[in-house]
């Protein structure tokens, strides 16, 4: 597809924003918006943003730091599919906040949109949302195309901001099968003593064991270390919590 080819050769962020904005018309949305979720639209130069909404809409969104509570980035976190804005209120929770800020966005225009996830471990969550006018334009067919064009413009943002050194891409954490057996039993809440009668070992080899993954991820609480595993893919939330 031309697009895509288009977006593994962008060069800057204008060239990005001008792919986007045809790649939007030409699947017959209105608008898009493409984030790091650390903060969309906030005034840090970490935080990549790009999108051709409202700027009153933007402002107001910057202004109140409604990216921290945005319900679509919370809905975005939860599958790995793209999904339509309809279908929120059944992924996830929805608060008195929530409805309202959805209400405003509907009221500039940003009504019925389709958002794909994008995530990268040890990176924040993101994602790429177009916009249409009406829920028709959420049209099943163009589903597939969206969803391959919010990846390839995704990766195209991630690869500008690592040109530019916005992105640190740490060496990931080595560790051994022993040590990954032993951090996932950890994530399930179990103290050493526990996990050393489960692994039929003595308590003071899994201690060695847990001080040793505190010290390879420089971090001292358990919850730190289940954490950074999760963002680096040493740990996975299934390896967790297995509904």
């Amino acid at each position: 597809m031309r697009l895509v080819r288009i977006f593994k050769t962008v060069t800057s962020c204008d060239e990005l924003h001008e792919a986007l904005n045809e790649a939007t018309r030409e699947m017959g949305f209105q608008r898009y918006a493409l984030s790091h979720h650390g903060g969309f639209f906030d005034r840090d130069a970490k935080s990549f943003r790009l999108h051709n909404y409202p700027d009153q809409w933007a402002d107001f969104y910057d202004r109140y730091g409604l990216g921290l509570n945005d319900p679509v980035h919370r809905a975005s976190c939860v599958t790995a599919c793209g999904f339509a804005w309809e279908e929120i209120p059944g992924m996830i929770s929805l608060t008195e906040r929530d409805h309202l800020i959805l209400e405003m966005a509907r009221a500039e225009g940003i009504a019925h949109g389709y958002t794909v996830p994008s995530y990268v471990p040890g990176e924040s969550h993101g994602s790429m949302s177009f916009v249409g006018s009406a829920p028709a334009m959420i049209d099943a067919p163009i589903l597939p195309i969206a969803q391959s064009i919010a990846l390839f413009a995704f990766d195209a943002a991630r690869s500008l901001r690592m040109e530019r050194g916005m992105i640190e891409r740490a060496e990931p954490v080595r560790i051994t099968d022993r040590q990954r057996e032993i951090l996932v039993l950890v994530a399930r809440g179990m103290g050493d003593r526990q996990i050393a009668a489960y692994l039929d070992r003595s308590e003071e080899t899994i201690t060695l064991h847990v001080k040793n993954l505190f010290r390879l991820y420089r971090v001292n609480k358990r919850t730190s270390l289940v954490i950074q595993a999760l963002f680096d893919g040493n740990l996975t939330f299934t390896d967790v919590h297995r509904r």
